[in-house]
């Protein structure tokens, strides 16, 4: 009696293995999906020595290159930096910002310009002492 529920209970643990395995790879390869359709749909990058969080090597590129996770399938269509800003335009026109603070070496958390919201944007510039925006119906923003 003992030695057929000895093997009952091994054969149920060798189920529940199997399946508790085949639950991870399913949820790893869900994982796995979900990153590759976020990469295809654009990510954002900043190269140098501040950054956040992703590393990723780069053969031919002598310094670190840095996802930023937050902004990661947003679908970039323009990236631009100046000062301690930088800025980045999505192909559906919405615009990120986050600030670089090279003294702690500290990249702040993407956030989109409420304020440009709506406006179509299709390009920002900026610099240390001024930004500006062109919208694709020809308006121009400046601060």
């Amino acid at each position: 009696g003992s030695k057929r529920k000895l093997c009952e209970r091994l054969k149920l643990s060798v189920q529940r293995e199997k399946e508790q395995r085949a639950k991870e790879s399913e949820e790893a390869k869900a994982a796995f999906h979900q990153a590759k359709t976020m990469e295809e749909a654009g990510s954002v990058y900043i190269v140098g020595e501040i950054g956040i969080l992703v590393e990723k090597e780069i053969e031919d590129c002598p310094c670190s290159v840095r996802l930023i996770p937050a902004l990661r399938g947003v679908r970039p269509h323009h990236v631009t930096c100046g000062g301690n800003n930088v800025y980045c335009v999505t192909v559906d026109n919405f615009v990120y910002t986050w600030e670089v603070d090279i003294s702690k070496s500290q990249v702040s958390e993407p956030r989109i310009v409420k304020d440009l919201i709506g406006e179509e944007i299709s390009h920002v510039a900026t610099s240390s002492n001024f930004g500006c925006a062109s919208s694709l119906g020809g308006d121009y923003y400046r601060w």
